[in-house]
């Protein structure tokens, strides 16, 4: 992101076009440029701060660490082809967030909205409306 020299773009195209090379994935580049937005009739910037997120990545990965418990119905799902929560992350969540449930969906990466859209909507819905089997079949 930081690489794209916004004097050298004319429209969107040309800006996914400098990221594909460092970027190939299209559904990161997607992603990413959802963070493109005009600054004015001919000119884009990102919307985000770049040097903030550059500056902090490290940290970005530490694990949250907190006593501090949030007693209501928590849902939290995984992608089983993720690592982003781990088997070994479990038991904190279940200490911080004593009411969660933990939803694996087998198959789908850290992007299980993308992946098993269907299945997410299914969880997500049913946990919002309180449906008492939600995550059942």
């Amino acid at each position: 992101m930081k690489s794209v020299d916004f004097n050298s773009v004319k429209n969107r195209a040309d800006v996914e076009a400098l990221l594909t090379t460092n970027i190939p994935d299209i559904r990161i580049r997607q992603f990413i440029m959802k963070n493109l937005h005009r600054k004015n009739k001919n000119e884009f910037e990102w919307r985000i701060y770049l040097e903030g997120l550059e500056n902090s990545l490290d940290q970005m990965f530490d694990a949250i660490d907190t006593i501090t418990k949030f007693e209501k119905p928590t849902l939290f799902i995984k992608g089983g082809a993720s690592d982003y929560i781990l088997l070994e992350d479990f038991p904190q969540i279940r200490y911080n967030f004593p009411n969660a449930e933990i939803i694996t969906i087998e198959g789908a990466s850290h992007w299980v909205h993308v992946e098993a859209m269907e299945r997410f909507y299914q969880l997500t819905m049913g946990f919002a409306i309180g449906e008492p089997s939600w995550y059942e079949g």
